[in-house]
């Protein structure tokens, strides 16, 4: 037989040649590649082999002229935290030329420190996009409640931070009412949204969170948002790590922020027991504490002696209740609960000396703890980090707010550059901490709250409101936390005043979040008239399952969540906090603390999906170690999570944009444009590359669109109410389809042009174009340039011969090469029969070098001239072995199987429903699995049947066919089936299937 030889090359010389000829000029020209390194590599990358080269240039023409076509120009307007997506420009294709253009910059279109933004160059990105991606089944009939839902929060947001009042002073005199359970002073422009809207959204919210379509839609366009994250960081990992030159992904210098550290945990554990040894062995004698059964204040070591703690080393990290237990998982944890704490009622009584502000020296230990570990900040250089301490307030007296800042006065803790305070309202112990009678009504509560505010803004001068107004202007928001408690009565709409309802009545989180809002929004606005700052408002969420209302309330009336654990079992809920970026606050440290294993915390999934995550160390006390928690915060997510330089500098950046430090010191430590996202990104300060913004910036905006064009399908939508469409990406889809039909590669399921033709001249039947005619699925493209890394370049010669090296061994077939009458021939005796070409007498087969070789009966038999010896094949052998082990060719194969198997998460997830949907709306018919063609490729063929099969073929035998001759030993007379069972002593009636065995 003839051996055709495969290659790309249509040189005479080279089909001439034999194939052993040609193996010893490719072994000795691919010697080096095998031995050297990069260099090596580099030198011979110039001399590539004709292979090589042919493939390489065709390739480049073929992707020169797809990213030609879809070149790619936009601007990008200016985006920010609690700003709606707006519109993107048109993004189309370039037709006026096919050759290989890079998409411009968006940092070209700022004139403010335009030059400094040089992170990540646009031409060196590859970039996902989604052909036709209508979002699938599921989000044509979410999308009117996902977009009903993304207007509902912009009725909150609004109006929450005094957007109507505009710049026009007060006129005097200033007058306050209350008549509805919130504060509205006269000449208020800002209309507060009404209980009964309140509630009417709330139940529209619960509805399409647990819509069947609205789950399924979310889920499956948060599993696309990962897997366009997962593919962008694969291809362009190399390009964001390069940046590391320019200071670009470097978290040791980019700014971060606390955002939620309780005052009273502030500390490390060994930093409290060593300030409590310093304070006895130096303050002893000095006055602290007033025990309950007496009136006279006791001195420090009276107070050891009398709690327990007679030797003055005894109080240790373990004996004051520090380490919280993590037997099993626990969602509430206070040091300074006895009925909490472990210790004991004593080591509580111990620690409240030093962590709280209301004893005997006036809060004096907590203030020289906080003061210290604050001023760090402060006297930072480089590596800015900040705090947003929070610090807890019930509002069970008129004072509180008057006691509070008078402490932070006389403690100087109010005047920090780098730390902002928050005022916690923790529902439990606010209920703790008063008496069942001491208000009547919930008015009451609402008052002690917000008057002193309304009051301090309104006189600041007042020397009663000289210190709780010099509090606000460094107060950031409010944090309202939980009870998570389940409460019996249920959420009305009829609107019950707050002068209605009993103090002893304990409300649903709704109807306190709502009035909390609202006399917030009030403030904001009377503030906002007086020139004076806003403050944020944020929900703590524990860890139960119940904390729905948690989640459901930030998200029309919030900034910012924290500790969204719970959000990851709600898919419409989280879909709805990544379109509207929602700060999410999380604290995985906190969490494995108290029972959820670190690995389990989904911060990560969260952060793929380009939710706007950041981190938080709550309380350093009880699970942190080192004297940086917010270091030890950070850097235990990157290691355990495994995030890149990059990856931490855009969750730091994130804990800047989601912090409530004005704008003036955002724009310090973020550039002054920080505020237009991608476009006014400075990477020198925020060390995030630009194009990683804009990668967030891009699919939240994709998404948006596609639930806009679903919801004007379906309903004739007209867009308004703050939200514009985003035109999708249509140059590039047709014209790169009409491209793609035209080469013949668009469609898997095409056939060859060149295929066919052949056919229909051979007279054959060509095989149907099978099109599915429901639907169009979307197909994943790339745009970027060709990779032209060294190591590669290196790795490329090598995978080509290992490619080669195969097709020299096994042959691929063509359909056009096969005879397709001869295959469809059912007789196999026309394979052998006897003609006048051939005589299978004059033929006679002999081993040759453990080779059968046919040959003529009068010719000496020899290997064919093309067929490489053993020895050829030992060498390619140990060729090969060197191609698989080199370190080039291994990065290379493993980080391109990656993106293959990320491309087919990113389908799968794209187009589930349109390949596999439910039955009332399958977009596909034919696609049931047991009506498919299927081959059972390796099975034993004597076991290839189940058990029970083979008992009732053992059984049916035995009875049908007993006088069988089945056995016949030397020596002995034949045996029968029936004999063999005899002898054997098995009936085949009693025969089960345990006794096979």
């Amino acid at each position: 037989m003839e051996r055709q030889h495969v290659s790309l090359v249509d040189s005479p010389d080279a089909q001439e040649s034999t194939p052993r000829e040609e193996e010893s000029v490719r072994r000795s020209s691919l010697q080096t590649l095998l031995g050297e390194g990069v260099a090596s590599s580099v030198t011979h990358s110039g001399m590539k082999s004709p292979v090589h080269s042919q493939v390489q240039d065709t390739s480049s023409t073929v992707c020169a002229s797809s990213r030609g076509v879809s070149g790619v120009s936009r601007d990008l307007p200016a985006v920010g935290p609690s700003q709606a997506f707006g519109s993107v420009d048109t993004v189309g294709s370039q037709p006026d030329s096919l050759q290989y253009r890079s998409r411009r910059s968006v940092r070209h279109k700022s004139s403010i420190h335009a030059a400094s933004r040089t992170a990540a160059p646009k031409h060196n990105l590859y970039v996902v996009q989604l052909e036709g991606d209508s979002g699938g089944i599921e989000m044509q009939a979410a999308s009117q409640h996902l977009l009903r839902a993304i207007r509902m929060r912009t009725k909150y947001k609004s109006v929450d931070k005094g957007q109507r009042e505009g710049a026009e002073r007060l006129t005097p005199p200033v007058v306050f009412t209350f008549e509805t359970g919130v504060i509205q002073f006269s000449g208020q422009r800002t209309a507060i949204v009404s209980w009964e809207q309140f509630y009417d959204d709330i139940m529209e919210l619960y509805a399409t969170m647990q819509h069947p379509d609205c789950r399924r839609a979310c889920s499956q366009r948060l599993q696309v948002l990962e897997e366009k994250y997962n593919l962008y960081k694969l291809c362009n990992s190399k390009v964001e790590n390069s940046d590391h030159r320019r200071d670009v992904g470097v978290f040791a210098n980019c700014t971060k922020v606390d955002n939620g550290v309780h005052l009273s945990y502030i500390m490390n554990a060994q930093w409290l027991h060593d300030h409590i040894h310093e304070k006895i062995e130096h303050d002893g004698e000095a006055l602290v504490w007033i025990p309950p059964d007496k009136g006279e204040p006791q001195t420090l070591h009276a107070t050891l002696e009398q709690l327990g703690f007679a030797d003055a080393g005894q109080p240790t990290i373990d004996s004051l209740g520090l380490m919280p237990p993590s037997e099993k998982r626990r969602y509430h944890y206070d040091a300074l609960d006895p009925e909490l704490n472990r210790a004991g009622r004593n080591c509580t009584e111990l620690l409240r000396l030093f962590l709280t502000p209301d004893t005997v020296n006036n809060g004096k230990y907590l203030a020289e703890v906080a003061h210290a570990i604050i001023s760090q900040n402060d006297e930072r250089t480089h590596s800015i980090q900040a705090t947003e301490c929070v610090i807890d307030l019930y509002g069970t007296s008129t004072d509180n707010w008057e006691k509070l800042a008078s402490w932070m006065q006389e403690h100087d803790l109010l005047n920090w550059r780098c730390n902002r305070w928050l005022i916690a309202l923790p529902r439990r112990h606010m209920r703790q901490d008063s008496m069942s009678d001491i208000f009547e009504t919930h008015q009451q509560h609402l008052e002690n709250i917000f008057l002193p505010l309304f009051m301090a803004t309104l006189a600041p001068e007042d020397p009663k409101n000289a210190s709780v107004a010099a509090l606000l202007q460094c107060i950031g928001g409010f944090v309202i936390v939980s009870d998570e408690e389940e409460r019996d009565y249920g959420f009305e709409r009829k609107l019950r005043r707050p002068l209605e309802v009993p103090w002893s009545e304990n409300v649903c989180d709704l109807y306190f979040a709502y009035h909390i809002w609202a006399n917030l929004c009030s403030l904001n606005s009377f503030r906002r008239r007086k020139g004076l700052n806003t403050l944020q408002l944020r929900a703590f969420a524990g860890g139960r399952d119940r904390q729905i209302d948690v989640l459901v309330y930030s998200y029309l009336l919030c900034d910012s969540l924290v500790n969204g654990v719970v959000l990851e079992h709600h898919p419409v809920l989280q879909y709805l906090y990544g379109s509207q970026r929602i700060g999410l606050i999380m604290l995985p440290l906190c969490n494995n603390g108290m029972g959820l294993p670190y690995m389990q915390n989904p911060f990560p999934t969260f952060f793929c999906r380009g939710l706007n995550v950041t981190l938080t160390t709550n309380r350093p006390l009880l699970f942190h170690h080192s004297n940086e928690p917010l270091i030890e915060e950070y850097g235990t997510a990157s290691k355990l999570f495994q995030l890149s330089g990059t990856d931490i500098c855009e969750i730091a950046m994130n804990s800047v944009m989601v912090s409530s430090f004005p704008h003036e010191t955002k724009a310090l430590w973020l550039g002054e444009s920080f505020q237009d996202g991608a476009r006014g990104n400075m990477a020198e300060l925020s060390k995030v590359p630009t194009a990683r913004l804009e990668l967030r910036y891009d699919v939240w905006h994709a998404e948006l669109n596609i639930i806009m064009e679903a919801a004007k399908q379906n309903a004739n939508i007209e867009v308004g109410d703050g939200l514009t469409p985003v035109h999708s990406v249509a140059g590039y889809s047709s014209v790169s389809r009409s491209l793609s039909n035209n080469l013949g590669l668009g469609d898997p399921n095409s056939v060859n042009l060149h295929q066919t033709a052949t056919l229909m001249q051979s007279g054959q039947v060509v095989p149907p174009l099978t099109r599915d005619p429901h639907t169009d699925f979307p197909r994943v493209v790339f745009v970027g340039p060709l990779e032209r890394n060294a190591s590669d370049t290196s790795a490329m010669p090598l995978l080509h011969r290992a490619l080669h090296l195969r097709s020299q061994y096994v042959r691929k077939h063509h359909f056009c090469d096969v005879d397709v009458w001869a295959m469809r021939s059912d007789e196999i005796e026309h394979a052998f029969r006897r003609d006048d070409t051939f005589d299978e007498d004059e033929w006679m087969f002999k081993t040759v070098g453990g080779v059968v070789v046919p040959h003529e009966v009068h010719q000496i038999p020899r290997l064919p001239k093309d067929m490489f010896h053993y020895e050829d094949f030992r060498a390619h052998v140990q060729e090969l072995r060197g191609i698989i082990e080199n370190a080039h060719v291994r990065n290379f194969a493993a980080r391109r199987l990656n993106i293959l198997e990320r491309k087919f998460m990113l389908h799968l997830a794209v187009n589930r429903s349109l390949e596999a949907g439910t039955t009332a709306s399958k977009a596909s018919k034919n696609h049931d699995f047991y009506q498919a063609t299927k081959v059972d490729n390796n099975v034993r063929m004597e076991s290839g049947m189940t058990a029970r099969q083979l008992l009732n073929f053992i059984v049916s035998k035995a009875n049908n066919n007993g006088d069988d001759i089945v056995a016949h030993q030397e020596g002995r007379e034949p045996q029968t089936l029936r004999q063999l069972l005899q002898e054997l002593q098995i009936s085949p009636s009693t025969l089960t299937v345990d006794d096979l065995n």
